[in-house]
């Protein structure tokens, strides 16, 4: 269930974005995917390296609708990993 979370953990930095850490998968495997996504679901993902290596972003305009499909299907102990709702979005 780990395998994703919030764009940045700094707790000064109070934008929503969040990212999967796609890393194992070829570039081309991570563009289709983004491209998946933002035509399946409506989102704004966009491919970026971390450590050299393709992972998915969301911007955070997405957040509530993101959290809203996730959330029920998300363990106690991974909850940490979403921005909390008292924190501004961007």
């Amino acid at each position: 269930m780990d395998d994703g979370g919030r764009l940045c953990y700094n707790k000064d930095y109070v934008r929503k974005g969040l990212v999967l850490n796609t890393q194992g998968f070829t570039v081309d495997e991570v563009k289709v995917l983004s491209d998946n996504l933002n035509n399946g679901y409506s989102f704004k993902t966009w491919v970026k390296e971390n450590k050299k290596k393709p992972i998915i972003a969301f911007s955070g305009k997405e957040y509530v609708q993101i959290k809203d499909i996730i959330l029920p299907h998300l363990l106690d102990s991974m909850k940490y990993k979403l921005p909390t709702t008292n924190e501004k979005q961007n």
